[in-house]
């Protein structure tokens, strides 16, 4: 389900990136700060959007600087390409037809992913 956080709480200014993640219509902004995440949480958290959306990734600053060694723009395109197939995956698999929250999803994202139709080869690469 969608995830929403008010980049008005980031601990410094929010930061943007432009990407080109496999299977997008793009390239993408992103826009990423650091935050706490949610009051109970006692690590800081890398949140980020595509700009002009309102779902909200996140990811502990600390995970995010081992995984992608401080170059957040390689590990935003890895989930964006990865949250793509899962994305598609919700409109195929029979268990998904009655889940009202990939709608959200798809207004949000519709209009930015590439159909699988078009997916043997990334239109933005």
């Amino acid at each position: 389900m969608p995830h929403i956080f008010d980049f008005s709480n980031c601990m410094e200014e929010v930061h943007t990136v432009t990407v080109n993640p496999r299977g997008w219509r793009g390239p993408l902004v992103i826009e990423y700060g650091l935050a706490q995440n949610s009051k109970y949480d006692t690590q800081t958290s890398i949140v980020w959007r595509i700009k002009g959306t309102t779902h909200t990734f996140s990811i502990y600053e600390r995970k995010i600087n081992v995984l992608s060694n401080g170059i957040y723009k390689d590990h935003f395109e890895e989930v964006l390409t990865n949250f793509r197939d899962d994305y598609l995956s919700w409109f195929r698999d029979p268990m998904y037809k009655d889940v009202k929250w990939k709608y959200d999803y798809q207004k949000q994202y519709g209009d930015l992913i590439i159909p699988e139709s078009g997916d043997n080869k990334s239109q933005n690469q």
